[in-house]
């Protein structure tokens, strides 16, 4: 797939009622659930949030995107292909075994065996070429060529326990990894398994109901704020809201646009936003067949730059921030929001329905042709209606969708 016509960065919205620094619980109603516990069956938004309360990484990232140390307290480059990470000491499994680097080894080794996984993390391990632990805390790791990013790749999974899962003889080397088994999912989801070194402990999870954390007060780092936490589900955005404003939650994310004002002037309520990382884009199958698209006598426009051109430029991108996001987003040019590396200011986008409408035809396609734009739908905020509005800028410049 080519991902092209980034559409909008949708800002990271937080509806909450305040309560004291300590309290015994906070109650979170999300707008979705993780399809599974296990940190690595599905790289997914709801998976990656629920698993990093539990199971950490060698390196974290900040609001910004920036690299900061998590269990791993430093790294460096040795040569182009050798990195080394000096692992942080005394960390604690919650069952109270010690973190080391075999729990890394046994972690990377894993993740290309999980069963099933709809969508795999050997896409942040695939550079890795061997792994060496000279002692508990220096992890030694090999790639097959220069790999700059590589610490990037490493703050995207948890680190499970090498000794509950019975993986302290794993060893990654040329070979490859070999164990006689690999944990299951249902280990995870049942509980078993969900042992990790994060500032919360898990004690119970009913798919669909909620799942419920608790403090682990031998974390090595700040001790959380709330003693239990409890994750509540409710995919709907009014029935969310009302869960809010009824006091049966007490934080809720990514409220609906139209009822920020609302939530703004109601009693005991607080909101808070900010730009996130997330940004809304379509993706392009650039396959030589494509299923959705006829009028063109079998052949895939969208393989065609200049027909990409004229998608991109039928996008008003303002008119759905205006329109559609009430102004709590922000127009969308390039893969990063402005503000996070690898960003580029003098990147700029343009609207000019006329402009595509030539490109199209000197592409070959002076009358257009017909697509079917698929979307997810109450996945991001306002997503079906963002889908709408693409479909209906496409369609003005002959392309009917």
């Amino acid at each position: 797939m080519k991902h092209t016509l980034p559409a909008v960065a949708a800002l990271a919205l937080l509806a909450a009622v305040p309560a004291p620094a300590r309290a015994a619980t906070l109650t979170v109603g999300t707008s979705a659930e993780p399809s599974a516990l296990d940190p690595h069956y599905h790289n997914l938004g709801p998976n990656t949030r629920a698993r990093k309360h539990v199971f950490e990484s060698l390196v974290s990232m900040d609001a910004k995107m920036r690299l900061q140390p998590e269990l791993a307290e430093s790294w460096r480059a040795v040569d182009e292909t050798t990195w080394e990470f000096k692992l942080r000491k005394g960390v604690k499994f919650h069952d109270g075994t010690e973190f080391t680097a075999q729990d890394f080894v046994y972690t990377v080794c894993r993740i290309p065996n999980v069963a099933n996984s709809p969508s795999s993390f050997t896409v942040y391990t695939k550079g890795i070429a061997g792994i060496e632990a000279p002692d508990p805390h220096t992890l030694i790791i090999k790639t097959g060529k220069p790999y700059p990013l590589l610490p990037v790749e490493l703050s995207t999974f948890g680190i499970i326990s090498a000794k509950a899962a019975g993986g302290e003889a794993v060893t990654f080397d040329k070979a490859g990894c070999k164990a006689d088994s690999w944990p299951t999912t249902q280990a995870f989801n049942d509980g078993s398994l969900m042992i990790g070194t994060g500032p919360f402990k898990h004690k119970s999870y009913t798919k669909g109901d909620r799942q419920v954390l608790e403090r682990n007060p031998d974390y090595w780092g700040p001790q959380a704020a709330w003693d239990t936490v409890v994750f509540r589900p409710i995919t709907s955005d009014g029935p969310r809201v009302a869960a809010l404003l009824a006091g049966d939650v007490d934080m809720i994310e990514s409220p609906p646009v139209q009822d920020i004002e609302r939530l703004k002037s109601a009693p005991n309520v607080s909101l808070a936003q900010a730009q996130s990382n997330r940004v809304i884009y379509l993706a392009l199958g650039v396959q030589d067949t494509p299923p959705t698209i006829t009028g063109t006598d079998g052949k895939n426009p969208l393989k065609d730059p200049k027909v990409r051109k004229a998608l991109s430029l039928a996008v008003d991108r303002d008119a759905i921030v205006k329109r559609i996001m009430m102004g709590v987003a922000e127009p969308a040019n390039q893969y990063l929001p402005a503000g996070f590396y690898g960003n580029n200011p003098e990147v700029t986008v343009a609207t000019d329905a006329n402009k595509a409408k030539q490109l199209l035809a000197e592409a070959g396609y002076p009358k257009g042709f017909q697509l079917t734009l698929g979307t997810p739908n109450d996945r991001y905020i306002n997503d079906d209606k963002v889908a709408q509005a693409v479909a209906q800028m496409f369609t003005r410049i002959g392309v009917q969708t």
